[in-house]
């Protein structure tokens, strides 16, 4: 599976916090995406040192436009791990089905962050710039960021799917949780 697309889909899952429906038509498929939760049930409801807010979206034809902030609560001087976890679920009714799809580890997030790669763009976007160490404060993106969903079609995922993204971020060196999200959308 090629990773560029990989992670344009889980950029893209991740765009909206509200429970709805969004929705962008590509070639008869639709790309609906349902929820966008900061935090996990290994939270414990604590506040973790990082987390998005204030996340909007608006939509035109394929093309998604995102904003958010990311609030970084403590300064964190050690490299972290990133991952994603895609689950795949029949459809939206039957969760029993639900299975795991495909896991997107970044062992070093801090060597990763700067590498030319599809996320590059999303990273430079970001002001202040996001580097390591990470330091204490508000990281926004004031122009907002565009996906287009064609690109998202040529992962060529199943009509009806429900995908479920968990994302969980821990220090590399103490393993401490250090963020953690849950997405929700489905292929329609």
């Amino acid at each position: 599976m090629d990773l560029k697309l990989l992670l344009e889909f889980v950029i893209f899952i991740l765009s909206p916090n509200h429970i709805g429906c969004l929705s962008a038509r590509q070639r008869d498929k639709s790309f609906h995406i349902y929820k966008l939760e900061d935090g996990c049930r290994e939270s414990n409801g604590l506040t973790l040192p990082l987390q998005l807010k204030n996340i909007k979206i608006g939509v035109e034809d394929t093309t998604y436009k995102i904003a958010f902030n990311i609030v970084v609560n403590e300064d964190i001087y050690e490299n972290y791990k990133l991952e994603f976890q895609l689950v795949r679920c029949k459809d939206k009714g039957s969760l029993n089905s639900c299975e795991n799809f495909h896991k997107i580890p970044i062992p070093y997030f801090c060597k990763f962050l700067n590498n030319d790669g599809p996320w590059l763009r999303y990273v430079q976007a970001l002001k202040p710039p996001l580097q390591c160490p990470m330091k204490k404060g508000l990281y926004t993106l004031p122009k907002g960021l565009t996906v287009d969903v064609k690109e998202i079609a040529k992962l060529r995922l199943a009509d009806g799917s429900l995908f479920q993204i968990h994302i969980k971020s821990f220090g590399h060196t103490s393993n401490k949780l250090l963020f953690c999200a849950f997405a929700e959308g489905q292929v329609v």
